[in-house]
């Protein structure tokens, strides 16, 4: 029965991934980008073949690679880390980011997505192993007996930050701090983590780049509940973005735009292959198309979400949530963002977006999840 229910998670993985490439393949033909076409079409099978091989894996074999009596993962560790740190060295500069490494003629890789999965692993791996610790709130003892692992987390933050891929890194800590809320840290030691945070998230606006406070304009004029938006100014080249997309939103309406040639197959929504591709979806299929969408979200990571916490391995069970909270927080911040319930963050939809390092990594972050699950399976059995 748990088989056949991966099994189900694994065919509405294809579906999607399927949809995405029918909806980027009408945006692509209007814009007459057959190389986009290709890249897309070459994305996905690479996604699904490695998905598939991963499949015929144990998830110990795939965290523990190549040294499998090792407690912790040191050889995804290492290279993660060096991944991240050499990008800065030698990466492609893109949009005043430096995150990508050219593949010599095979595209370029993002090594962010790559330390996302590991650092979600060693925090997992922590928490499995501190549990009365971190309900004690023993803060200084919980500090003494993982101080390298934390290192090595905080480290990556650093190093992702720099480059800078501030929506990963956001992403990712949001979703380590969800697992420590699980494993029972107190309320109080919740607060002040908050509040850290949003010292940490202020600082960042200050002291960061002038276009972060373009983007928080733009979410004051067109957030869903401000009395005030009115007066917000902003340029008309700033509000086109999150303008255009809510404008193809709406003329979606139930069953897609009528036209031949919609808002966003017009290019008046730019990044509508990435982060605005819910917008797409919207504008070309309707509502009810975009709500199947989020349904079969929903059926997925939710679900995959309720069986994580089932696993009885502690460390499994907290890296398959953490991966399942990476996904939904994804999931919620692109969608978010094209209804301007967010403010723009330059998030992919997974399974769908064009991007073959996010849909690679999304795709091995499930199949992973799926493994860890068939962990628990033979543990029941």
């Amino acid at each position: 029965m748990e088989k056949h229910k991966n099994n189900i998670y694994f065919l509405i993985y294809v579906l999607m991934s399927v949809m995405g490439l029918v909806f980027l393949y009408y945006l692509n033909q209007a814009k007459g980008d057959s190389y986009t076409i290709n890249q897309t079409i070459k994305n996905v099978v690479i996604a699904l073949i490695s998905f598939y091989l991963f499949k015929f894996q144990s998830a110990e074999r795939i965290i523990k690679f190549p040294f499998p009596k090792l407690k912790i993962p040191i050889f995804h560790i290492a290279v993660s880390f060096f991944l991240i740190v050499i990008v800065l060295i030698v990466g492609e500069s893109t949009k005043g980011a430096v995150r990508r490494l050219n593949l010599f003629g095979f595209g370029s890789f993002q090594p962010s997505y790559y330390s996302r999965i590991v650092m979600i692993g060693i925090s997992s791996y922590v928490i499995s192993k501190n549990l009365d610790i971190i309900r004690e709130n023993n803060l200084v003892l919980f500090l003494k007996k993982n101080y390298l692992s934390l290192i090595y987390v905080v480290t990556s933050g650093i190093v992702i930050f720099i480059e800078p891929h501030l929506s990963v890194l956001i992403i990712t800590f949001l979703s380590i701090f969800l697992l420590f809320v699980i494993a029972g840290l107190r309320l109080k030691t919740i607060l002040i983590m908050l509040l850290i945070v949003l010292i940490g998230v202020s600082a960042i606006f200050m002291l960061g780049k002038s276009y972060r406070f373009k983007r928080l304009r733009v979410y004051k004029k067109y957030m869903l509940i401000n009395p005030y938006r009115d007066e917000v100014k902003v340029t008309a080249d700033e509000e086109r973005q999150v303008k255009e997309s809510l404008i193809a939103i709406s003329c979606g309406k139930l069953f897609g735009n009528e036209e031949k040639f919609t808002n966003t197959l017009k290019q008046y929504v730019s990044e509508s292959n990435t982060d605005y591709i819910f917008t797409l979806i919207c504008d070309v299929s309707g509502f009810i198309v975009a709500v199947l969408v989020l349904a079969l979200y929903a059926f997925l990571l939710f679900g995959l979400l309720i069986r994580s916490f089932k696993i009885e391995d502690v460390f499994y069970r907290y890296f398959a949530m953490g991966l399942c909270f990476n996904l939904i927080i994804t999931v919620v911040v692109n969608t978010g963002v094209a209804i301007s319930v967010l403010p723009s963050t330059g998030v992919s939809l997974p399974f769908i977006s064009y991007g073959g390092t996010a849909f690679l990594f999304d795709s091995l972050s499930l199949v992973l999840i799926l493994k860890l699950l068939e962990l628990k399976d033979l543990e029941q059995e």
